[in-house]
C-alpha cells in the first residue's frame, strides 16, 4: 500500500492559472521519486500542496497513517527562509529540534552528523545571517532532515552545494531510506542527482504527470546537446566517439539525434558510472 496517494489533484492560481491539472501520483515507503520538468511545470506547487501551504481546488490526498493524517514531514522549499538569521547555525538547529520534540540526550550527536553531512560543521557557531546563499540553503536542508522524518519533500535540495557535498548527500538519502524506510519526493533540475538517487523519475508538464521520457526535454527539436564536465576514460571516449566532442580541460559535448537511443545510453553511463557533471541541456534543429 502506498504511503502517499494523490488522485486527480487540481490547483488553480488567480488568472486563472491551472498549476496542477488532474495530477495522479503514488509514493511508497523506501522509495525516492524525483520530479523533473521545466520551470512553471507545477513541481513546487505539488510540494506546497502536500505540506498544506496550498489548498487544492479538486482531488484527494491519502496518507498511509493510523488516522489518515499527514506523517512526520521534512520540507525544503526553494527560496523559503527556514531559519532565524540572528541565531547561529547550531542554535537554529537546536531550536527547531526542540520544536519537533527530539530527545536531548542524543541531540548533540544527531546535530553533529547533520552538520557534517551538509558541510557546515566549521560554520556551526556563526550567525546564520552571515552565511553565503549556498550555506543558507544547506542549513535549510539540515532543518528539514531533523529527526529523520517519515516523508521528505525536497525542492532543489542540492542547489548551492559543491560536488563533494552532493555525493555525501546522495549517500545519506540512500542510507536513511534503507535504514528507516522513509519516502522521498524530490524536485530537481540536476539529472546526475536524479539518476543516482531515484527509484523512479517522473516528468511534470503543464500540471500533469508523465512517465520519464527523454523526448519530453526536447519537444520538436531533432537533435539533443548535452554539455558535460569530468574525466572520460579513453575506452569510453572511443566507444562514443561519433557523439562526443572534447573541448579540453574536462569539458565535453555529447550530441545526437533525439530518436537515437545510443546518445541517451551514453549520457546515463557518463553521468552514473563515470560520475560526470551535467552542465547544460538544449535542443537544436
Amino acid at each position: 500500500m502506498p504511503m502517499l496517494e494523490v488522485k486527480h489533484l487540481v490547483v488553480e492560481y488567480p488568472g486563472p492559472v491551472r498549476a496542477l491539472d488532474g495530477l495522479d501520483l503514488t509514493l511508497r515507503r523506501g522509495e525516492i521519486v524525483c520530479l523533473l520538468g521545466a520551470n512553471g511545470a507545477g513541481k513546487t506547487t505539488l510540494l506546497k500542496t502536500l505540506c498544506g501551504l496550498v489548498l487544492p481546488k479538486e482531488g484527494e490526498i491519502r496518507w498511509e497513517t493510523p488516522n489518515g493524517q499527514r506523517p512526520r514531514l521534512g520540507v525544503l522549499l526553494e527560496g523559503s527562509r527556514a531559519f532565524y538569521w540572528n541565531l547561529t547555525g547550531w542554535e537554529n538547529a537546536a531550536y527547531f529540534a526542540a520544536l519537533k520534540g527530539l530527545p536531548e540526550d542524543s541531540l548533540d550527536e544527531h546535530l553533529e552528523e547533520l552538520f557534517q553531512l551538509v558541510g557546515l560543521w566549521e560554520a556551526r557557531n556563526r550567525l546564520a545571517g552571515d552565511y553565503s546563499s549556498g550555506m543558507k540553503k544547506r542549513l535549510s536542508l539540515l532543518i528539514a532532515l531533523l529527526g529523520k522524518p517519515d516523508l521528505l519533500l525536497l525542492d532543489e535540495p542540492t542547489a548551492g552545494m559543491d560536488r563533494v557535498s552532493v555525493v555525501e548527500f546522495e549517500e545519506y538519502l540512500h542510507r536513511i531510506v534503507q535504514e528507516e524506510g522513509i519516502g522521498i519526493l524530490c524536485a530537481t533540475h540536476l539529472l546526475s542527482f536524479a539518476f543516482t538517487v531515484a527509484s523512479r523519475m517522473v516528468y511534470l508538464e503543464k500540471g500533469k504527470l508523465k512517465d520519464w521520457e527523454w523526448s519530453s526535454l526536447f519537444g520538436r527539436h531533432r537533435r539533443a546537446v548535452f554539455l558535460l564536465a569530468g574525466e572520460i576514460p579513453q575506452k569510453t571516449a572511443e566507444q562514443y566517439k561519433p557523439y562526443l566532442q572534447d573541448f579540453g580541460q574536462g569539458r565535453w559535448q555529447l550530441e545526437g539525434a533525439t530518436d537515437d537511443k545510443t546518445i541517451f545510453k551514453a549520457l546515463e553511463e557518463l553521468i552514473v558510472e563515470q560520475d560526470l557533471d551535467l552542465l547544460q541541456i538544449y535542443g537544436v534543429d
